[in-house]
């Protein structure tokens, strides 16, 4: 991306990034013209790979010396202040939405009363109190959802452009003779696909430890409004949870199988393409397509059962 000096603090101040304000300028110009790269903000520093790639490198050493040493801890370390922003405000929205609910429930019950609804004007005041905090926490919420998403997606993209760099890095430095035993397609594929994952998986982090918490939650304020009673509906989804484990598990093997079967089809691609003066000297065109076909059409079979 071409980096413009005047462009450097295109986000502004924290009611810009709050709100996005700073969005305002590339829409309008995009919903009048055609954007072009040099209309593009330039990346802030802090998200340019060279400046990630060197602070993930540092903890990633860190973890080369151990016996078992994970990409994930690595990964976790160089944006954990991102990862504990994020985890907070959505910590921050599942408590203003349990308040925003019990609210909305007080609201009601002080409206549905019929004859008895307090008409003077202190339950005029009390109901628009009422009305005006959770109008207000809706407000709210909607602000933390987003920015809460943005750093999600952030996270998502450094963590990208981190792995992305790594494998470049790897690549310059590899030997060729251990190099000549990876296919281009190979690489290629790690890139575009598995990376991609990666990025994807990051969106999710935050559900592994705010689930818990939630069903504790719900339970609690079930037990306390509904009674006994309302263990009924909690019951039946507890139960779908081995089904949807089961489910997962057999979806995960699918993707697996998918990944294997398209990093084989893409090596014997590549290999092909090397070799083609051999395959047209031996007439081997119609084998190789056929052989490639079942790969292919075993490759789809496995990204469609999923869905």
């Amino acid at each position: 991306m071409i980096l413009h000096p005047r462009k450097t603090d295109y986000r502004g101040n924290i009611i810009s990034q709050i709100f996005f304000f700073w969005l305002e300028r590339l829409l309008f110009k995009g919903f009048k013209n055609t954007l072009t790269q040099s209309d593009l903000n330039s990346c802030p520093k802090e998200q340019r790979s060279k400046e990630l790639f060197e602070k993930f490198n540092k903890h990633w050493l860190v973890e080369l010396k151990k016996n078992d040493p994970n990409i994930k801890i690595a990964l976790f370390k160089t944006l954990y202040f991102m990862y504990l922003a994020a985890g907070a405000l959505f910590l921050f929205e599942l408590i203003l939405f349990l308040v925003q609910g019990i609210l909305l429930r007080n609201f009601i019950s002080l409206c549905a009363g019929g004859d008895n609804v307090d008409r003077s004007s202190s339950g005029w005041r009390v109901s628009l109190a009422y009305a005006c905090v959770i109008a207000t926490m809706s407000l709210f919420l909607s602000i933390v959802h987003s920015v809460g998403f943005y750093l999600i997606y952030s996270i998502g993209i450094q963590t990208r452009a981190i792995c992305i760099t790594g494998i470049f890095k790897k690549i310059l430095r590899v030997q060729q003779s251990v190099l000549h035993k990876t296919s281009i397609g190979h690489i290629i594929n790690l890139v575009s696909n598995d990376v991609f994952k990666s990025d994807q998986g990051v969106r999710y982090f935050n559900v592994f430890w705010l689930c818990p918490i939630l069903l504790t939650v719900y339970i609690t304020m079930v037990l306390v409004f509904l009674g006994p009673v309302g263990m009924i509906g909690i019951c039946y989804i507890l139960l779908h949870t081995p089904i949807q484990v089961t489910l997962a598990f057999i979806f995960g093997r699918f993707r697996y199988n998918k990944s294997v079967t398209a990093d084989k089809r893409i090596r014997l691609m590549d290999q092909v393409i090397r070799g083609m003066r051999v395959v047209k000297f031996y007439v081997w065109e119609k084998p190789f397509v056929r052989y490639i076909g079942r790969i292919r059409r075993r490759e789809v079979l496995y990204a469609y059962l999923p869905a």
